[in-house]
């Protein structure tokens, strides 16, 4: 998508910082993280360096259906996992004012090595896969993902990407949103897919539209980005349950 300044991106993609549940008080811990007792936290060593804190791979607790192939092949590249080796060419593409600027805060900037290691710590926790590097010409130039949701929201995902500044108006997110929309409805048990967008980036609307989303809503005032308030705009795609 590309916002007032050309970008290609969407507000949605929650990427990049996920910290370790040890790095959080206990009362202050999100709930999805395991509780940790005091007497645990208490124990816990001060030197984390030589710990292996990658989280183990997730099954889906969502009836998948058949498992689509990787990598999922579109007309300017694909989609595939992240690897470890992604990590230079990831801090290349998402250390950017412009890309960072349409993101939520979960996305950082300036976004360093050790963002990159957060990142691809647990990008890969989730079987079958709902987090994917964005590949051209055989490097990842930006990052897509899929966040199921759950109680009776429980046949919804959102859907988010983000697309380094070299490779805005190709077309790319626009075909890497069609292939991941195809994957979700062929993979989940989903029947809804939404994106949300800043009303300061039309161009997103206009990705989102060409991938055959609807826009649905306009929150007034639901978003505020480097003290700048805005609204913000709903699209979704819906396959008949």
């Amino acid at each position: 998508m590309r916002g007032a300044n050309g970008a290609l991106l969407s507000s949605t993609l929650l990427s990049g910082v996920l910290l370790a549940t040890a790095d959080f008080p206990s009362k202050w811990r999100p709930s999805r993280y395991r509780w940790c007792e005091p007497a645990t936290w208490a124990t816990w060593p001060r030197d984390r360096s030589n710990l292996d804190l990658r989280l183990p791979r997730i099954a889906s607790s969502r009836p998948a259906k058949a498992n689509r192939p990787m990598p999922i092949e579109f007309s300017h590249g694909l989609l595939r996992t992240w690897q470890w080796e992604d990590a230079a060419a990831l801090v290349t593409q998402a250390n950017n004012r412009r890309v960072s600027q349409n993101m939520r805060d979960a996305f950082p900037f300036p976004y360093t090595a050790d963002d990159a290691d957060r990142w691809l710590t647990v990008a890969n926790k989730y079987d079958p896969p709902r987090n994917f590097a964005i590949v051209v010409a055989g490097a990842p130039v930006g990052g897509l993902g899929l966040v199921l949701k759950d109680d009776v929201y429980h046949r919804t995902a959102e859907i988010g990407y983000w697309l380094g500044e070299d490779y805005w108006r190709r077309g790319i997110a626009t075909a890497a949103v069609r292939a991941a929309v195809d994957y979700a409805f062929a993979t989940f048990d989903l029947c809804r897919l939404y994106a949300g967008v800043f009303a300061w980036n039309p161009a997103s609307a206009r990705v989102l539209e060409k991938a055959g989303f609807t826009c649905e809503a306009r929150l007034r005032n639901a978003i505020t980005k480097d003290g700048r308030t805005t609204d913000e705009l709903i699209y979704a795609i819906v396959r008949e349950p």
